[in-house]
């Protein structure tokens, strides 16, 4: 009898995808990595401005939003119904001198991997010893070009490895060991990397249990 609690089947689409990629894996963590992958997709578009919010958050009209859209100075998904821009906003305003950097991004990256890029911890943006996000980085900084460069050559090594290195690019944690990996770019349409680097999270999480 199948467990319903199990969700649905990796699919033989994307079994030969591992496969060929030479990820070799539980399909049921598979699984389970793809459903989760699909929650936080949920929570980013829940978590989003639309294009309207966003003109109203920055005190301008919706056409200066899409002008800043087109010239990359914001970014936004489609999420089917509109487009929504996530992760760039303070409570009264924009991340301070973001979009100097932003016009950087590979616009092919998925919204998952932008918002990870702009959000996560990253080991060459260091404050007190503590590696920070690039939002964390640019909202403390003082906006010199010593500290937006920085920043920018994050984003300019991510777009690189997602342009040269093809569909899935995993880097193992330096402080997590071998079995442990963080994905740094992947394109909107990579299959691969959708499921591969999910696979890759689920295998840490399960590692990393008590």
């Amino acid at each position: 009898m199948t467990d319903p609690s199990a969700g649905p089947a990796l699919s033989e689409h994307d079994a030969t995808l591992l496969t060929e990629a030479g990820f070799v894996t539980d399909p049921a963590a598979a699984t389970a990595a793809r459903a989760d992958r699909d929650i936080r997709m949920q929570d980013l578009v829940h978590s989003s401005l639309s294009v309207a919010d966003a003109a109203e958050r920055l005190g301008v009209t919706a056409a200066r939003i899409r002008q800043r859209l087109a010239d990359g100075t914001l970014w936004a998904f489609d999420s089917g119904q509109g487009r929504l821009l996530p992760g760039q906003f303070t409570a009264d305003g924009a991340v301070p001198h973001l979009d100097k950097v932003l016009p950087l991004l590979d616009k092919d990256l998925h919204p998952l991997t932008v918002q990870a890029l702009l959000t996560q911890p990253q080991p060459s943006l260091t404050v007190d010893g503590r590696p920070v996000s690039i939002v964390a980085w640019l909202t403390g900084s003082e906006g010199t070009d010593a500290e937006i460069e920085q920043a920018a050559d994050v984003i300019v090594a991510a777009t690189w490895e997602s342009t040269e290195m093809g569909a899935v690019t995993l880097l193992p944690q330096a402080d997590a060991g071998p079995v442990f990996f963080q994905v740094v770019s992947a394109r909107e349409d990579d299959d691969v990397f959708a499921v591969a680097g999910e696979v890759c999270r689920d295998v840490e999480r399960r590692h990393r249990r008590p």
